[in-house]
């Protein structure tokens, strides 16, 4: 079976405040794509502004942080990015 690849996120905010390895879910990615469409983004260009704006969708989902997308902006410091492999499409199933 193939693996599924989780993708995780980081975040350091500028206040100190850390958010480390959450999940970033298809939904975030679905709304990252209707927000660039709308904005006309070029999500295959803009690296950065794909990875601020997954960020802030999976802690907005989580409720870790209520900020609109531009206030977070200007309150991150840095994101990072992991793709977590150890994950089967078997095991997940069989959670």
């Amino acid at each position: 079976m193939a693996d599924i690849r989780r993708t995780l996120i980081s975040v350091e905010m500028q206040d100190g405040t850390r958010y480390l390895d959450r999940r970033v879910l298809f939904a975030d990615k679905i709304r990252l794509e209707k927000t660039a469409r709308n904005n006309k983004w070029d999500i295959t260009r803009d690296e950065f502004t794909v990875q601020a704006f997954l960020a802030w969708a999976a802690l907005n989902r989580e409720g870790e942080i209520s900020d609109t997308y531009e206030a977070f902006l200007e309150r991150v410091a840095d994101i990072s990015f992991t793709a977590d492999a150890n994950e089967t499409s078997e095991g997940i199933a069989g959670e």
